[in-house]
């Protein structure tokens, strides 16, 4: 039988011209077919259906590692003369340093100057030198508010390097401390793509006063934790009446990060648990989800660490009511590097349940090209089209079982049919006897 024939879906390979080894990322469509948790249920085909040589370059299924924290000197406030100046032009700021080589103090232009002590409300904001975190770079800080109690603001956030050019990083970027039910939300961290900037302007994002701050530090992400993630967003299906209890297609063995729970009934907190349809099945994630407004821009929780998803529907469980929770799944995507050695096109082959790969080493099908043209030599990525069905789902369907007792009947039927044969055989080259 044609291998292509044994597969529910493939998925058409726009490979690079003229190279032997490229690489394919698994699309979504393709892990919701697969048979097997370890996802082995995939091969790459040349145009005469033949299995080329594939390898693993699998996406890590652990939590990200969290930012790295750098500690900031305090921030300084600026004076009042800072406000109404657009600081996307030319902002001239003074500064005195401390024999540490700390700011003590800020001037504007001809400005008064504030000593670091003062909180006024009327502060253009505050400036915080980033030194420590320039060289290298960061893509967050975190804000830490002066007093305890609920908090709903949000900010402008800049940079520059020689107090005159400002750059915006962050614009209206919400913060958030909410206290309900005894627990306490909080978004304090604000992200964006890496800066290297010498100083940072903290700022109100409208006219209201900027809240006083005990510290602004920066976070870095790892390199090694900087992985593109995808999402698979699922919509839910009522399990009973009770508004509790929702189910949603199985996705497959994705490479899991996280999971979003998403519930569009306004402001709530959300107590939830994902598992699969097994209510036996451990826990895939726990935890809360929620949703808080500030100056009317709706803030959700982030996505909760998640690993572990195998294979079956997937059911939610909330402690409360929801509306129609939607379910999103982070992951990274894995990787095939296919050594190609027939013709093209190629395709991608998913979902068998009877075809199991057999995948080479990663360090194998790279090693010939990287002695070649260097250890850092990647594969190149190759386009992957929409899926086409193949035999669909009646791949996925296991052949079926013979039991002992029809073996046993069909080998005594078959030793019976041996022996009346050689019987016959023998009958057959006998010689006749003399008359």
């Amino acid at each position: 039988m044609s291998l292509p024939l044994i597969f529910a879906l493939a998925f058409p390979i726009d490979a690079p011209a003229g190279e032997p080894v490229f690489a394919v990322d698994i699309p979504e469509e393709a892990y919701a077919t697969l048979a097997t948790p370890g996802r082995h249920d995939l091969a790459v085909v040349d145009a005469d259906g033949k299995p080329q040589l594939i390898s693993w370059q699998r996406a890590p299924e652990t939590a990200p590692a969290p930012a790295a924290l750098i500690v900031l000197p305090p921030p300084v406030p600026l004076p009042p003369t800072a406000q109404g100046v657009d600081p996307g032009s030319r902002v001239a700021l003074q500064v005195e340093r401390d024999a540490g080589g700390s700011l003590r103090r800020v001037e504007v232009e001809a400005g008064t100057s504030v000593p670091p002590a003062t909180r006024s409300a009327q502060s253009a904001g505050l400036l915080v030198d980033a030194a420590k975190a320039a060289e290298s770079g960061y893509d967050g800080l975190r804000i830490t508010p002066a007093e305890a109690g609920d908090l709903r603001t949000r900010i402008d956030v800049r940079g520059s390097d020689d107090l005159a050019t400002w750059v915006m990083l962050a614009a209206d970027a919400p913060l958030l401390r909410v206290t309900e039910g005894g627990q306490t939300f909080s978004r304090l961290d604000l992200r964006f793509t890496t800066a290297h900037h010498r100083y940072l302007w903290i700022a109100p994002a409208d006219a209201a006063a900027l809240p006083a701050l005990t510290s602004v530090d920066a976070l870095r992400t790892p390199a090694a934790a900087i992985t593109p993630l995808r999402v698979l967003r699922l919509q839910p299906r009522p399990i009973d009446a009770s508004s509790t209890r929702f189910a949603y297609p199985a996705p497959g063995p994705l490479p899991l990060a996280a999971v979003g729970v998403v519930d569009d009934g306004g402001n709530a907190v959300l107590a939830f648990t994902l598992r699969h349809d097994d209510p036996s099945a451990p826990a895939i994630a726990r935890g809360s989800a929620w949703q808080f407004d500030v100056d009317g821009r709706a803030l959700r929780s982030p996505p909760i660490p998640a690993a572990g998803l195998g294979l079956g529907p997937l059911h939610l469980e909330t402690a409360t009511p929801a509306q129609a929770p939607q379910l999103e799944l982070h992951f990274a995507a894995d990787r095939l590097v296919v050594v190609a050695a027939g013709r093209p096109p190629f395709r991608l082959l998913a979902g068998s349940a009877r075809y199991r790969a057999d995948p080479i080493p990663l360090a194998d099908a790279l090693a010939g090209l990287q002695s070649a043209r260097g250890p850092d030599w990647t594969a190149p990525v190759a386009r992957v089209g929409a899926a086409v069905e193949l035999a669909g789902p009646a791949a996925l369907r296991a052949a079926p079982r013979v039991d002992a007792g029809t073996l046993v009947l069909w080998g005594v039927l078959g030793l019976g049919a041996v022996l009346v044969g050689a019987t016959a055989w023998r009958l057959l080259n006998r010689s006749p006897a003399p008359t």
